[in-house]
């Protein structure tokens, strides 16, 4: 409370944050956590929500790199020899990451992937390096119902690896 307690109101903030960071894509290490913490602040304080292109560290990384034990932020920093000296710290993480992304583009310029969206085409495809998600699937009729099974029986199936999986 100490540290926060003369911080920017969280409308504000946000507002300040959605401007500065205009129509620039976004790149984050998992991605996925860090902007349901954005859209939640949007939704909370009435700010657009933003509707930028993000560029996930970590789906690169499993991409990229799908023989690392873990794609984690410190083993990635390592992997390339960036200091993180205060991980899970704000600033850090987020200067590491970039050094991280600077030389994973490297990587990603030599698979002739020149733009995000020919990249966003590669990931999600090696199901054995993506984190299943639950999620609740409802048939409205008989055909859904028809076509739900299909897709159970799919995931059972194909696209099986530890879990069953729908992509």
């Amino acid at each position: 409370d100490e540290i926060v307690k003369d911080a920017t109101e969280l409308a504000d903030a946000t507002r300040e944050f959605v401007d500065f960071v205009g129509d620039a894509v976004l790149v984050a290490h998992n991605a996925r956590f860090d902007m349901g913490f954005l859209h939640a602040s949007c939704h909370k304080t009435g700010v657009s929500r933003l509707d930028n292109p993000v560029l996930d560290t970590l789906e690169l990384a499993r991409f990229l790199y799908p023989n690392l034990k873990n794609h984690r932020l410190d083993t990635l920093a390592a992997r390339f020899k960036v200091p993180l000296d205060n991980h899970h710290r704000a600033v850090d993480d987020s200067v590491a990451t970039g050094h991280i992304l600077f030389h994973m583009l490297k990587d990603v310029l030599e698979k002739n992937i020149t733009d995000l969206e020919r990249l966003n085409d590669f990931i999600g495809q090696d199901l054995q390096n993506v984190r299943p998600f639950h999620c609740n699937i409802y048939a409205k009729n008989e055909t859904g119902k028809k076509n739900l099974y299909k897709l159970i029986s799919l995931a059972h199936t194909e696209y099986f690896h530890r879990v069953p999986r729908i992509p």
